[in-house]
């Protein structure tokens, strides 16, 4: 970027990321949508042309993909993209959650008003199932409310975040080559 003051930074970032991929290094390519800057090879590395074709989605059309590796690794995704801010921050989010969920998860099964309750859900029992839901105390029922809660905020969390992480990633690229600048 040092090499080419004044250049539209979304652009270099394009071509940044098409560096290191053999079939747009072809003469006509560079013809066709410019040469190279091998100074931003060390950006983004690997994904290549994923990357490619999602900025050009953002920058286009204003739209982008949903990415299923945000969804399922969330802030180690994010992490892994160097956004270490928002990642370190949905990182410990989630941790905090999974700490929870896994204690309310001992805690309803090592219960045995919630193993009969467990069984009749199973078994689409329907009466058992409000026969033993009343059988429990208001502790009890808190507890089990906020388990299926973090459960549902947790998906809840995955979506957002893997409908968001390719936006996210193409700003951080943007506002990284602008630093390097």
């Amino acid at each position: 970027l040092t090499q080419a003051p004044g250049k539209d930074p979304v652009d270099l970032l394009i071509k940044y990321i098409r560096t290191g991929v053999e079939r747009y290094n072809s003469g006509s390519w560079g013809i066709m949508a410019g040469y190279e800057d091998a100074g931003f090879a060390k950006f983004v590395k690997t994904s290549t042309p994923y990357f490619v074709t999602v900025f050009n989605q953002i920058r286009m059309f204003a739209k982008s993909r949903f990415n299923f590796c945000a969804m399922f690794f969330g802030g180690g995704y994010l992490l892994y993209r160097k956004m270490y801010k928002i990642g370190s921050v949905i990182t410990a989010i989630q941790a905090a959650m999974l700490i929870l969920y896994y204690y309310l998860n001992y805690y309803i099964t090592s219960s045995p008003v919630y193993d009969k309750l467990l069984k009749a859900l199973y078994e689409y029992d329907t009466n058992a199932t409000a026969l033993y839901m009343s059988e429990l105390s208001a502790e009890q029922y808190s507890m089990l409310m906020l388990y299926f809660a973090i459960a549902v905020v947790m998906l809840i969390m995955g979506i957002v975040i893997g409908a968001c992480a390719n936006r996210m990633y193409f700003n951080h690229c943007k506002k990284q080559i602008v630093k390097i600048k």
